[in-house]
């Protein structure tokens, strides 16, 4: 089943991608409605520095997607997915795992006229741990321009996983802001947090599992396509059951915009009127 999510959303993601490129369909309307939305492949490697325990690595490979319709008076309704599979393989034992994380969810945003938005999400999450825990999440986010080159962003929200008789709960949320250097170039950083109780398994020491994450990217538009590439690195501590890791992550994505204006816009205007990202929360960092 998770295999089958996985080509399915990579599929869909395919298609996406091929329409954002497309100009016709870039900038094209549906049904009186200017469809927009996005589509982004994206690869991550990690390095894992616990306290008690050798280093370790892995490799995380995500396929994310969303497409929005206006409504009036500056609403708006998104719907989004989201896969991505996290593969271990270097514990010097003779198996191989991975964790793979699903989820489907919806906006609703309000925008204000330019000078930012808000946004209201809520999102079914499944993640494949050798056993399915299944969860929703609730949460806001919004956003201000600044400045013509400055843009200013925050969200916060709540998890859940109840399944299988382990239940998982906590509160997420973070700050950040992109400076755009040019019209193509910008750099975004982010300070995340969210945590974890964890119920239904025996654990040693505490049963929370808190995470901050520090993170840059580096991002540039190409000036006739709605493609935007970008490279980022991450500093994560981790203080799950009672002990510290330190994660460092270096990745890279390619994103796809389509709808009105996607092709010529800037990066600003193109990030400003696209869909929000779906949130990566799930277990985007594992540690024993």
């Amino acid at each position: 089943m998770t295999k089958l999510a996985y080509l399915s959303s990579t599929a869909l993601c395919a298609i996406a991608l091929v329409a954002g490129v497309t100009p016709a369909a870039a900038d094209g309307s549906m049904g009186g409605h200017d469809i927009y939305g996005s589509v982004n492949f994206g690869y991550d490697w990690l390095n894992y520095d616990p306290d008690f325990a050798p280093n370790y690595h892995n490799n995380i490979f995500t396929a994310q997607g969303a497409f929005g319709v206006p409504l009036d008076d500056g609403w708006r309704v998104e719907g989004n997915f989201s896969f991505e599979t996290q593969q271990f393989d270097n514990f010097g034992l003779p198996i191989d795992f991975s964790i793979d994380t699903w989820q489907v969810g919806g906006v609703l945003g309000y925008d204000f006229g330019g000078e930012g938005r808000i946004g209201f999400d809520v999102a079914y999450q499944t993640v494949d741990v050798g056993i399915s825990l299944d969860g929703y999440r609730l949460g806001a986010r919004g956003e201000y321009n600044l400045q013509p080159n400055v843009t200013l962003r925050a969200t916060a929200g709540y998890q859940d996983y109840d399944n299988s008789g382990i239940q998982a709960d906590g509160f997420y949320g973070g700050v950040g802001g992109s400076y755009y250097f040019t019209r193509n170039i910008g750099f975004r950083g982010e300070i995340d947090y969210f945590n974890y109780s964890l119920s239904g398994v025996p654990v040693p020491g505490s049963n929370d599992y808190d995470v901050w994450d520090f993170g840059g990217k580096l991002q540039y538009k190409l000036d006739d396509y709605p493609l935007v590439l970008g490279g980022h690195v991450n500093y994560a501590t981790i203080d799950a059951f009672g002990f510290d890791t330190n994660v460092w992550t270096f990745g890279l994505d390619l994103t796809a915009m389509f709808g009105s204006g996607a092709s010529d816009s800037s990066l600003r205007d193109t990030e400003s009127n696209t869909t929000w990202e779906p949130e990566r929360i799930g277990v985007k960092y594992f540690t024993f």
